[in-house]
């Protein structure tokens, strides 16, 4: 999710857009992983999609082809206990370290690998490789896999250099219904075409959670900083949880409150999201907020909203958004939050 927010924050580049993606230890999912995904049906077994299918889907989206780069490279035959690729060799096992680079640099903490098979070793590195080729298949690009790692910006540059790009605008609904793409070409000639397996609809809901949570992980709004957050003090909630009594107060000038019947109404979208220190997100349910009023909004009117935050009794960075479907407006805050 955190990839595929960059993606979108990116999304108004001019011309053939295309991404290299740094990537290491993202390998396929096993048959024992059960992982919910937007586009799915809910909790089902795990496969690619279900857990890359966010970045797909966003980089299509907005037209971006992925090259994924094998950052750590292949893993020699004779790899032994305790091999680590990208740190150039074998690491001392069993506990945390500092070590440094071939090239004798630093290369920050790492944590040694467990002393697996050779076959199991090798397993991995393929489950690895095929998310790489995954990536690429579905969004037009090409996988920099192994040796290609040294070359990649070189071997991305001849490979957008030359081609023919074809481009379609669908009708897009919001649904956030999936639609496959197949290219066919008639000649006489052996060709070779590479295409977007598919695109998302995404709707603007999707696009304002995507928002939210990037700006969380990367810093930075998703909206107007025009959100007030107040917190009262923390309630115990269960073993190591609380609840944060927590006050939202929403501008009536940033938002659009359509007249009827001698009222003056909107439904916006309230999400709020929580990080910890140990970079875990919590869930971002959307709350309908219905505003109503009796009167014509003035300028420096605003709605306040009551709610309870749930959390874990440690300290959390917070995104709080609102969302005016009517008018498109997002409005946020963000700060910590916590027991103290």
């Amino acid at each position: 999710m955190a990839a595929a927010a960059t993606v979108g924050s990116f999304a108004k580049a001019p011309g053939r857009k295309v991404m290299l993606l740094l990537v290491e230890g993202w390998a396929a999912p096993t048959h024992r992983w059960k992982l919910w995904s937007p586009w799915g049906s809910g909790m089902t077994s795990a496969n690619l999609d279900s857990l890359y299918g966010p970045l797909v889907h966003a980089a299509n989206l907005v037209g971006y082809s992925l090259y994924p780069i094998d950052l750590p490279g292949p893993l020699p035959r004779n790899a032994g206990p305790g091999w680590y690729p990208a740190l150039g060799g074998p690491q001392p096992g069993g506990e945390s370290l500092t070590g440094g680079d071939s090239r004798g640099g630093n290369v920050g903490p790492y944590f040694s690998v467990p002393d697996w098979s050779q076959d199991t070793r090798h397993a991995s590195e393929g489950r690895q490789h095929h998310v790489l080729e995954f990536l690429a298949e579905q969004t037009g690009g090409v996988p920099m896999i192994n040796a290609y790692r040294d070359k990649a910006l070189a071997k991305t540059v001849t490979d957008t250099r030359s081609y023919y790009w074809l481009g379609f605008e669908p009708p897009l609904t919001g649904s956030d219904a999936l639609h496959k793409i197949k290219v066919r070409v008639n000649a006489t000639r052996k060709l070779r075409v590479r295409s977007r397996e598919h695109y998302v609809d995404m709707s603007r809901g999707t696009e304002v959670s995507m928002l939210v949570e990037g700006s969380l992980l990367f810093g930075g709004s998703p909206g107007t900083d025009s959100l007030g957050v107040r917190f009262g003090a923390p309630l115990k909630a269960g073993f190591r949880k609380i609840s944060v009594p927590t006050e939202v107060t929403i501008p009536l000038d940033d938002l659009t409150l359509l007249p009827m019947d001698g009222r003056w109404l909107n439904e916006l979208e309230f999400r709020v999201t929580l990080i910890n220190e140990a970079g875990r997100l919590s869930e971002m349910p959307v709350r309908k907020l219905p505003v109503l009023r009796t009167q014509e909004p003035r300028p420096g009117d605003v709605f306040v909203y009551e709610t309870e935050l749930p959390m874990r009794n440690r300290m959390h960075h917070y995104v709080a958004a609102v969302y005016d479907p009517v008018s498109g407006a997002l409005l946020s805050a963000r700060g910590a939050v916590g027991p103290r």
